[in-house]
């Protein structure tokens, strides 16, 4: 079953992204990302495309709590 991880970064920094989600496959490895910027530029990747040179990891995404 696949899984949908959003996070969220707060900070000033035109060159990172402040929102990033990520669609996971059942071994937990990325299949798609979308990342948005703070002038609204979004990037996006996936198995067959990318824009603007982003990719997916190599490594698996550990099991993570939700933090408030």
């Amino acid at each position: 079953m696949k899984k949908y991880v959003r996070v969220e970064w707060q900070h000033s920094s035109p060159e990172e992204p402040v929102v990033s989600y990520s669609e996971l496959n059942d071994e937990r490895f990325k299949t798609r990302k979308i990342e948005v910027f703070h002038d609204e530029r979004l990037v996006y990747a996936s198995r067959t495309e990318s824009s603007f040179g982003t990719t997916l990891g190599v490594l698996p995404i550990a099991e993570i709590a939700r933090l408030t």
